[in-house]
């Protein structure tokens, strides 16, 4: 039905891996009734059918695990390809199906090795019957892969004891020493003539010689062999032990005890190296890395002095990550790079590099002359050292030495397991600082995304370069920075904003550009070590460094396209390098500075625009007013006085400065309508013909026609159209009522018709103020806001409206 496969996984009875059957049936629907019978017992199958003995052979050459045969076919019979099977050495589940069989066939069968039988019509019992030959199968090879590993151990052992350095006592059921071979008298408790004689507990603790005995008598009763394993103080050192104890006589034990020291030492470090392994996933601080590895280390190996460096390829040298002497932690700041030169001292180092491999070095005066690894030992004579590559990704990135007082401390059967921990260390180094580095990108990002916010919400210049610097100083880790702005009239670079200073020094920067050194440190980009600055006195940033403790210095310059907006300068107190990552992110950080300076520098001009333009309208607006007072002789200086009085009434209710300014507009344009009444009219001494009277009142519609165009007076325009109307409805030119009338108009006209009753006309003379102001009370309800002559009343009293 399917041509064989190749070998696949050893079958489960589950069924979840494939079942390769051979049936050897000559009725397909048997066949057919047998595949369907296992597969509903959960099997998988590949099944083909034979009938001959021909297609028997040659489908017994393919990996089938299992042989399901009919007992008797018209050309062949199961116990023929039983026999066939076993003559080919092969050992293949076999079970007969069979629609009849007697018993004795089927004991022959079985003797002969079928797995198992069964009839046709109990087909029901097939899956079980798959189940037990293919578990009895597993359990059989089992047992052969057992048999074979018990015989070459018992080979081994044999072998083992004919050349054996064991210790080999015999020991009676008291505890005496019966003999003792001379195997090895060097792992002998005592001399052997000392021993042979003498009771265990004559010779050992109590605690420890009753256990021994325990052991003796128990072997002898149950004449079985015990293993054992204890520890042992000989000759000044602690032995450990795997001791035999096998029945001998009715009355005595053969000892044989095994020194198995290194053994249990490989074994603490296998769980120590492991328990390390476990402890360094968990790190991402690559110092806190070499610390752990060090405190595993100490119980294993001499490491008075331990180092870790790590490779910085621009330039090639070794940076210092950790340094210990005798487990106090030196300030690795201190030390600077360590050049990765061939041909220079320290060139050790890149010798371990190259050849990929450690190296152990005995020699005690290169050691202490600092010609070995990474730095000078401190303190103590170190006697030998030991270098090893730090492999990360199967590239070196870095190297960890070992020093120590004692000689030969490093031998070549420990470069092996040191080497698992060195790049145990260097794996979870790499592996933090790829952590470190994402997570600094994530920084970076947010760094970018919170100045880009203060630029959107519009804050204050000082406000935005203030997230600004906090950004640039949290995610470069350094302890200062100030943005100079480039002011093109001067040609000179001038203090913006700074973060980090202790003195105000900074604040009084201004540095000529024409300065070669200013240019040149601008333009190079270049960081300025204190070592390069601390011993000239002309460094044009002196007067910062000073009293401020700065060891690194950093300008960069903020260009947008050709065009230079200024410089950021970066200060940092403590010993600094800067890696490609850190650079690459200066290089963000600084175009992003870039765009909120110049931003900046656009936004404070547009500001600085719109301020002088709005001065320019205001002035305009003005002069239209002094012009209507010329005009209007009565009103002279009317509309500044009716201006001031309604800008203080809508300051006493709240009205916003952007209000305010609106109202005021409107009052000193209130009535800019009578430019449109003619001068016979509004010069006029007599009375007013009713005609006249219709002429003057469209002077409102006229101010709204004129001024409505205007967009940025449109907001002002309340005044100069409803400042006729009247709280009862009584006014012009639309009628409003009560506070349909817009505020600003009920505003002014109360502060209009008080100054009019109160100042000189040509036609009368002022009102006392008394007088004026029981006008406005009678008029409260009628012409004026109630509620605003109240509050007209009470700014009167307090002084607010002189």
């Amino acid at each position: 039905m399917n041509s064989p496969l190749s070998p696949p996984p050893s079958p489960s009875p589950a069924g979840d891996s494939l079942l390769r059957v051979l049936i050897v049936e000559d009725t397909p629907a048997d066949a057919e009734l047998m595949a369907l019978r296992l597969k509903q017992e959960g099997f998988r199958l590949i099944w083909q059918r034979v009938e001959t003995e021909l297609e028997y052979l040659r489908e017994l050459e393919q990996p089938y695990d299992l042989i399901l045969s009919d007992w008797s076919l018209p050309q062949f019979s199961g116990l023929k390809a039983l026999q066939i099977m076993r003559e080919r050495g092969m050992d293949r589940p076999f079970i007969l199906v069979s629609g009849s069989i007697g018993e004795e066939a089927a004991v022959a069968a079985m003797r002969l090795g079928a797995y198992d039988y069964l009839l046709k019509d109990r087909l029901d019992r097939l899956g079980q019957a798959v189940k037990n030959a293919l578990e009895q199968k597993r359990t059989r090879e089992e047992y052969q892969k057992a048999s074979k590993a018990l015989e070459a151990s018992e080979a081994e052992l044999r072998a083992l004891f004919a050349s054996m350095r064991d210790v080999v006592l015999v020991i009676d059921r008291e505890g005496v020493y019966l003999k003792i071979a001379p195997t090895n008298p060097e792992l002998l408790y005592r001399p052997a003539d000392e021993l042979l004689g003498k009771r265990l507990d004559e010779l050992f603790p109590p605690e420890q010689a009753g256990a021994f005995l325990q052991t003796i008598r128990r072997v002898l009763e149950t004449r079985r062999t015990e293993i054992i394993e204890y520890e042992l103080e000989i000759g000044g050192r602690s032995i450990w032990f795997e001791t035999s104890v096998s029945p001998m006589t009715p009355e005595s034990v053969i000892w044989v005890a095994r020194d198995i020291s290194e053994r249990k030492r490989h074994l603490r470090r296998q769980e120590a190296l492991a328990m390390l392994g476990r402890e360094l996933a968990a790190l991402r601080d690559p110092a806190l890395i070499a610390r752990t590895a060090l405190r595993a280390l100490e119980p294993m190996i001499g490491c008075a002095y331990f180092a870790v460096a790590l490779i910085n390829h621009e330039p090639r040298a070794l940076q210092i990550l950790y340094a210990a002497l005798e487990g106090v932690e030196l300030d690795v700041r201190l030390y600077p790079l360590l050049e990765l030169d061939q041909n220079r001292p320290g060139s050790i180092c890149a010798q371990v590099i190259e050849a990929r491999k450690p190296l152990i070095f005995t020699d005690p005066l290169s050691i202490q002359n600092g010609l070995v690894g990474l730095l000078n030992s401190q303190g103590e004579e170190m006697r030998s050292a030991c270098c090893l590559p730090m492999m990360a990704e199967d590239r070196v990135i870095g190297l960890v030495e070992l020093q120590s007082p004692k000689e030969e401390e490093y031998q070549p059967e420990d470069l092996e397991w040191l080497s698992v921990v060195v790049n145990q260390v260097g794996l979870s180094i790499q592996n933090a600082i790829l952590f470190a580095r994402e997570q600094q990108r994530v920084s970076e990002l947010m760094a970018l995304q919170k100045i880009d916010s203060a630029v959107v919400a519009h804050l204050s210049p000082q406000q935005t370069l203030e997230i600004l610097l906090d950004q640039v100083v949290g995610t470069l880790r350094v302890d200062a920075a100030a943005i100079l702005r480039y002011n093109p009239v001067s040609q000179t670079l001038e203090y913006a904003h700074g973060r980090g200073f202790r003195t105000p020094v900074i604040e009084t920067t201004c540095l000529p550009l024409q300065s070669e050194q200013v240019m040149q440190t601008v333009l190079r980009r270049r960081i300025l070590h204190g070592r390069e600055l601390r011993g000239g006195t002309d460094f044009f940033r002196q007067g910062v460094w000073a009293g401020e403790g700065f060891n690194n210095y950093l300008a960069v310059p903020l260009v947008s396209g050709a065009r230079l907006i200024g410089v950021c300068e970066l200060y940092h107190r403590a010993s600094f390098h800067a890696d490609a990552d850190w650079l690459r992110m200066l290089e963000t950080l600084a175009g992003q500075a870039a765009l909120v300076v110049e931003h900046l520098q656009i936004f404070q001009d547009l500001q600085r625009l719109n301020a002088e333009l709005l001065k320019a309208y205001d002035d305009t607006i003005a002069g239209w007013s002094q012009a209507m007072d010329l005009r209007d002789k009565e009103t002279e200086n009317h509309t500044r006085r009716v201006t001031e009085l309604t800008v203080r009434l809508a300051r006493e209710l709240g009205m916003s400065e952007e209000q305010i300014q609106h109202v005021r507009r409107g009052a000193l344009l209130h009535d800019i309508g009578k430019l449109g009444v003619p001068d016979a009219i509004l010069s006029k001494v007599d009375a007013l013909t009713a005609e006249e009277w219709e002429v003057m009142r469209r002077h409102p519609q006229m101010a709204y026609e004129m001024l409505y165009p205007i967009e940025y007076l449109r907001p002002a325009l309340d005044i100069p159209y409803c400042h006729h109307e009247k709280w009862d409805g009584s006014g012009y030119p639309r009628g409003l009522k009560g506070e349909e009338i817009p505020l600003a108009a009920r505003m002014f006209t109360l502060a209009d018709v008080y100054d009019a009753l109160t100042s000189d006309r040509p036609y009368r003379r002022a009102w006392s103020r008394a007088r004026a102001l029981n006008y406005l009370r009678e008029q409260a309800g009628k012409h004026f806001d109630p509620r605003l002559v109240e509050v007209f009343f009470s700014l009167l009293q307090t002084g607010e409206l002189e």
